[in-house]
């Protein structure tokens, strides 16, 4: 029997999860804590045997013993009971994962100074609770921030997790010729990840786009045949590159089959998620007439099939993104019964509750996939994170879904940094497991998280500024369209022109000016107090950059009453935003991939000195 001595406070780490279970009964009489000198839920075994007993030995020199019991009678698989009496703890659990999730909320109460006798029974409400990381869109994680990402969301009680890639992300060995500028995670690495996130009873699930979300490849001189519509096109007020292959080539199909047999046979998941979104361009260049003649779904599900049948070889189940079909429940019930249907909605009124009952009218295995809304707003939208996550997993509860995918995009050169991404996260993983949770917990959570309440106070502060804007925009914002819009404008005959003609719906009144402002300074205050660590270096570039949005937006407005401006300043502010991006780019990420990022505010950069030279002259 293990014997785990006493150790002071500063040598053993403890993550204080605020975690509601179902049901507890709480007596009056206490136990003094016990310390150990290992974290509970991170022993090498990880209950794979389920039967143990350990000695905890408390400030008295008292033994406690810890008894983990195989119980088949307890009827979820995840699910547990927890007793503490005066001498013992029990688990009871069916599986190891139920013992592992038990434990987890043991560190919890093993945090009090003094414990008391309980009893506990828990289970999950959803069966699936996931999360999806964008490892693409130029920023790629260091495996360390991966695996530090995997134990918070192992804490978090999600057991399914996905690594989403498009383009160069992944190491395609039958494309190694591609892989220039080494930001990728390769074969090797992304199995340690698997068997690594396993090891918290995590699922790693393969995820690849083939279809849509194909510019990477689409502008590659062997690949450029294979667009739905070489030339590009038209969407959003300007023209963009390629991103959709042509589903009736078989050429497309055969490029998706190799990419999938890079990946898929090394992987142990039961699923993949084939993605298969936003293919804008279908039905409008080589597929037309087909489409025409049929319909854009049944183009869409002919390849999709296709494909499926692929992954299936692998004996993996397919899943695919809905906003294609989600709007058409009779092309929904030509799908396959096997496939997993994941319907996404980013925005406050997105109509989860409304999809999830059709979608279990139609008998379809389906998901809700809600986000964390950190992309393409610096520091996140705020009530489109709690709104998506907390409707999605109300809806997927009533209407018997699978459970729901919380996703964590990176639009626009993803500069958001990872801190911002945590309050959805939380959210996330406290509700899909009890979807009664108190709303407190959460901040409970997110202040054992960032240590600092300043920094938290700080960081949820600047998610709410888009609300401050003066209007409500279901992306981004109208501070960050400035970096949008600048890249857009590269490709037009009239740059300038065209930015100045798009930002005009985008500038901010008096009013509204004075509200950001205000919530600036009050978050630069608490930042000032927050301890110096890399999330607080991290929001506080993000603020710096919000600033110096806001001041460009002023100085368009008197560009637009016809005003001389030089923005110096303001470039030489992005600037200095830049090189302390780069700093905290390279602590958590590959290092190659932030040029592309950059690129973004360098565009910025660049408009506003094409336009400070126009208005001098």
């Amino acid at each position: 029997m293990p014997l785990y001595r006493l150790f002071e406070k500063d040598e053993v780490i403890f993550l204080n999860l605020p975690l509601e279970p179902k049901k507890i009964k709480i007596h009056e009489k206490t136990l003094t804590r016990p310390i150990v000198s290992k974290v509970l839920s991170d022993f090498d075994d990880h209950f794979s045997l389920l039967v143990q007993e350990f000695i905890l030995i408390t400030n008295e020199n008292k033994g406690l013993l810890l008894r983990i019991k195989n119980n088949q009678e307890i009827s979820d698989d995840e699910g547990y009971k927890l007793q503490i009496t005066d001498n013992e703890i029990v688990i009871n659990a069916k599986t190891p994962q139920g013992a592992f999730y038990a434990v987890t909320l043991l560190e919890t109460i093993l945090k009090n100074e003094k414990i008391n006798l309980l009893e506990i029974e828990d289970y999950p409400d959803l069966k699936i609770r996931g999360v999806m990381v964008d490892i693409s869109r130029s920023k790629v994680p260091k495996l360390e921030t991966l695996k530090e990402m995997i134990k918070m969301f192992a804490k978090l009680r999600y057991n399914h997790l996905e690594l989403y890639v498009e383009g160069f992300s992944f190491e395609y060995k039958n494309f190694k010729e591609l892989l220039i500028e080494k930001n990728y995670i390769t074969l090797d690495e992304y199995l340690e990840l698997e068997k690594f996130a396993n090891r918290y009873y995590i699922d790693f699930v393969p995820n690849q786009n083939g279809f849509g979300h194909m510019a990477d490849w689409l502008e590659k001189d062997e690949f450029k045949h294979l667009a739905e519509c070489e030339e590009g096109f038209y969407i959003w007020g300007s023209h963009r590159a390629p991103t959709t292959l042509n589903p009736l080539d078989n050429e497309s199909f055969e490029l998706v089959k190799k990419m999938y047999s890079d990946m898929l046979p090394y992987t142990s998941s039961k699923y993949f998620n084939m993605n298969f979104d936003e293919p804008y361009e279908l039905g409008h260049g080589k597929s037309k007439k087909v489409a025409d003649e049929t319909s854009i779904e049944d183009v869409y599900i002919d390849y999709f099939n296709k494909l499926a049948n692929v992954v299936r070889d692998y004996d993996k189940t397919p899943m695919l993104w809905g906003d294609v079909l989600v709007k058409n429940p009779d092309k929904i019930s030509k799908l396959p019964k096997d496939v997993i249907f994941i319907d996404w909605g980013y925005n406050k009124n997105y109509p989860f509750l409304e999809h999830a009952k059709m979608l279990e009218e139609n008998q379809v295995k389906y998901m809700l996939a809600p986000g964390t809304a950190t992309w393409s707003c610096i520091t996140g939208r705020q009530v489109d994170m709690v709104t998506t996550i907390t409707n999605s997993i109300t809806s997927a509860k009533e209407y018997g879904g699978l459970g729901v995918l919380i996703t964590d995009w990176g639009d626009c050169g993803h500069l958001q940094y990872l801190p911002v991404s945590y309050h959805g996260f939380v959210l996330g993983g406290l509700l899909s497991w009890n979807s009664n949770t108190n709303p407190n917990k959460v901040k409970d959570y997110l202040t054992e998280i960032f240590q600092d309440d300043n920094l938290l106070e700080a960081t949820l502060k600047l998610s709410t500024y888009h609300m401050l804007e003066g209007e409500y925009r279901d992306y981004g914002s109208r501070l960050f369209n400035a970096i949008l819009w600048s890249e857009h404008s590269r490709n037009q005959e009239d740059p300038i022109e065209f930015f100045k003609i798009r930002m005009q719906a985008n500038i901010l009144d008096e009013q509204s000016v004075n509200n950001l402002n205000n919530l600036f300074l009050e978050t630069e205050i608490l930042l000032q107090k927050a301890k110096e660590t890399i999330e607080s270096s991290e929001i506080k570039n993000s603020l710096k950059l919000l600033k110096t949005l806001l001041q460009i937006n002023q100085l368009l407005k008197k560009v637009f009453a016809g005003e001389k401006v030089d923005f110096e300043l303001e470039i030489k502010q992005l600037e200095d935003y830049l090189d302390e991006h780069k700093r905290l780019w390279f602590i958590r990420n590959i290092e190659f991939g932030y040029p592309k990022s950059a690129n973004r505010i360098n565009w910025l950069i660049e408009m506003l000195r094409k336009m400070s030279r126009k208005e001098n002259l």
